[in-house]
C-alpha cells in the first residue's frame, strides 16, 4: 500500500510538472512596455540599456504594475497634459528585495 500511494504521488507530480511547463510554453509572456504609439519604441529587453524614445523626457517614476502606469498615462493624454507616453518598466533591488517600477515618459 505504502508503494501504491508513492508510486500515485510520483505520478501526480509528474503530470503537475508536465502540465505547468506546457503551460508556461504557451503562454511565455513578453516583455511588458505599453506604448501609446507602438511604432515609438521596441520591447526593452530587446534593447538592452533601455533609453526613451526621442522626444519623450521622464515625467514621473513609481512602485507599482503597469496598469497604474497606463492609467495615469492615459489620464494625462485626456487632460491634455502631454500627447503620448511610453511606460517602461525595470525591476530595481531596494536592500535585499527586488521592486517592480515603473517609469512614465511622456511627449509633449
Amino acid at each position: 500500500m505504502k508503494r501504491i500511494t508513492m508510486a500515485a504521488g510520483v505520478a501526480v507530480a509528474g503530470a503537475m510538472l508536465a502540465v505547468s511547463a506546457q503551460a508556461g510554453a504557451q503562454a511565455a509572456p513578453l516583455p511588458r512596455t505599453t506604448v501609446a504609439d507602438a511604432a515609438a519604441v521596441t520591447p526593452s529587453a530587446a534593447q538592452g540599456d533601455w533609453n526613451p524614445p526621442a522626444g519623450y523626457t521622464l515625467e514621473r517614476s513609481f512602485l507599482g504594475d503597469s496598469a497604474s502606469c497606463s492609467k495615469e498615462g492615459d489620464a494625462g493624454v485626456a487632460a491634455g497634459k502631454w500627447h503620448q507616453y511610453v511606460c517602461h518598466e525595470q525591476m530595481m533591488k531596494l536592500t535585499d528585495t527586488w521592486m517592480l517600477f515603473q517609469f512614465l515618459y511622456v511627449k509633449k
